[in-house]
């Protein structure tokens, strides 16, 4: 099947890969741009609120996740684990949209917590659908089409609030509610056409739970063993938290600190889904070549100086500098992650790693947002982007010049 280097595009890789086309188009629509807007500007909430709620939910996360990937790996059941995800996350969607303060920063938390425990299955599926000499290309694929999909979906909500008001609560109403039907329809074609791996006869499910818990336990045992693998998950602790963070408050930066209306903010992010998609695909490519490692360490060094320019713009010129530079980094950081895990993991022990990751990852969507909203609501942004520098640098300095499999 793969006898040549385009046999990489199957039905189940593809339809795999348009997954990404959902979730990215959610973190855009309802992460970076509407979900602060709505809070700070409708709900009269604070940035603290916001990274509050999003540190809190993915503080859940993390918690859960590793559970969930030693069961997914046990049962490969990871299609209904994502499918029930995906439910619960348009639900919470929904209640955001048209609740009051409290009740709707509570159901974007969950939207936000089953949003990632999702991810991490689907990173894990990758594995099954494509072989080794693939993964980096495949993992850049999907993150393109993923970039694809945010520039879509924001072409789609320009139009609802062309129609809705730019301004108003039903504006963003009709955003959220396009949010939560591009993820039903785009998360589809990896549930229909992408189905799990059969695996021999299980036992009960308490017995399946167990024994997960227990290989769970010998892979965190054996870390103190791995010393590349270790350090690698300290250090996405740290870059994992300033990605989180420019996430979660850009679209509030600009419209905040640098007085961009909505409108204007639309063009730039359009404009970073769009570099973020070379981004993915050109860290993917490379990644396959050098190794993740050597890649991501580069692309870390860029991130510092994206930073410091971020802390100086005041013009729309300048914010769409950062977003164009920014998305090209956004692209191939999330890329290189996911190669890395798949370099360094048996197919056994893929989805327990990958929640291993996301722990780390989502420990600093704890600590990242809830220290940048402090710092923005208490001293102002400057302050706030000085914590984003501070966590850039210690990922980069903790990372490991290495990494194969141990």
């Amino acid at each position: 099947m793969f006898s040549n280097a385009t046999n990489w595009m199957t039905k189940r890789s593809v339809s795999w890969a348009l997954y990404d086309f959902a979730d990215q188009a959610f973190a855009v629509l309802f992460l970076t741009l509407f979900l602060p807007l709505l809070v700070k500007v409708h709900y009269g909430g604070t940035e603290l609120s916001i990274g509050l709620t999003i540190g809190i939910s993915l503080l859940i996360a993390a918690m859960l996740a590793p559970f969930i990937g030693a069961y997914s790996d046990a049962t490969r059941r990871r299609n209904i684990i994502v499918g029930v995800s995906v439910v619960v996350t348009v639900l919470a969607i929904l209640g955001t949209a048209y609740l009051s303060l409290i009740p709707a920063l509570i159901a974007a938390g969950i939207a936000s917590a089953s949003q990632r425990i999702a991810k991490d299955i689907y990173n894990a599926k990758m594995t099954e659908v494509t072989k080794p000499q693939y993964y980096g290309f495949l993992s850049g694929f999907g993150f393109a089409l993923g970039y694809t999909g945010s520039i879509a979906a924001l072409l789609v909500a320009f139009v609802l609030l062309q129609i809705n008001g730019w301004e108003n609560l039903a504006g963003i109403q009709a955003v959220f509610l396009q949010s939560a039907v591009w993820l039903i329809v785009f998360s589809l074609p990896m549930l229909l056409f992408s189905p799990d791996l059969k695996v021999k006869t299980v036992g009960n499910m308490q017995a399946v739970y167990k024994r997960s818990l227990q290989d769970l336990k010998k892979t965190v045992k054996r870390l103190p063993e791995r010393v590349a693998l270790l350090r690698f998950f300290i250090a996405s602790f740290f870059y994992g938290n300033a990605m989180n963070t420019i996430i979660i408050f850009l679209g509030l930066f600009g419209s905040q600190n640098i007085g961009l209306s909505l409108k204007e903010l639309f063009p730039a992010l359009g404009l970073m889904a769009l570099t973020s998609a070379i981004g993915a695909l050109g860290a993917g490519k490379i990644s396959d070549l050098l190794g993740p490692i050597t890649v991501l360490r580069s692309v870390l060094l860029a991130w510092l100086a994206v930073v410091l320019i971020m802390i100086q713009i005041e013009t729309y010129v300048g914010f769409l500098v950062v977003g164009g530079l920014g998305g090209v980094l956004f692209g191939a950081v999330w890329v290189l992650g996911r190669h890395a895990i798949s370099v360094i993991a048996g197919k056994e022990e893929i989805a327990k790693l990958y929640s291993l990751s996301g722990i780390a990852e989502k420990l600093a969507g704890v600590v990242g947002p809830i220290v940048f909203g402090l710092l923005a609501t208490v001293s102002g942004y400057t302050a706030a982007l000085i914590s984003v520098l501070v966590f850039f640098s210690l990922g980069f300095m903790i990372l490991p010049r290495t990494f194969e499999k141990e």
